[in-house]
């Protein structure tokens, strides 16, 4: 066991930057091309709805609204999962990729290309809505 230990972590410092592992196989934090993004809207299915409902969630709620978001949107997470890493959504769901390797692969992706900055840069292109 701390043979299995001592290797992993070797193979986790030897990883190069940027990237992470789904199961066997390594991904890289990259940038999202415009074509990619176009891709990522087909298959983001109800992901947006669910998160502005976990956000809009009442405290003491939210960790059961995100429990049940991700039920819900968990085929959209492996779909975005897949459409991102190019690795086939069956390899994700039956090949030994936890869900906590898919969350931090999303989540790095996310930071790397700058999405929340990059919706308020759009937003900020939109009219100021007026008073009447």
């Amino acid at each position: 066991m701390l043979q299995a230990l001592f290797s992993r972590e070797a193979k986790k410092k030897m990883q190069m930057p940027e990237t992470l592992k789904l199961g066997e196989k390594t991904v890289r934090i990259r940038k999202i091309t415009p074509a990619e993004y176009k891709e990522l809207m087909a298959v983001i299915g109800n992901l947006p709805n669910l998160i502005v409902q976990v956000v809009q969630a009442p405290e003491e709620e939210r960790l059961t609204y995100i429990m049940t978001a991700l039920d819900v949107g968990m085929d959209d997470l492996i779909n975005v999962t897949s459409t991102l890493s190019n690795i086939d959504a069956d390899y994700l769901t039956s090949e030994g990729v936890g869900l906590d390797e898919i969350v931090e692969y999303v989540t790095q992706m996310a930071k790397f290309n700058e999405i929340g900055k990059t919706i308020k840069n759009l937003a900020s292109l939109l009219p100021k809505a007026t008073a009447e």
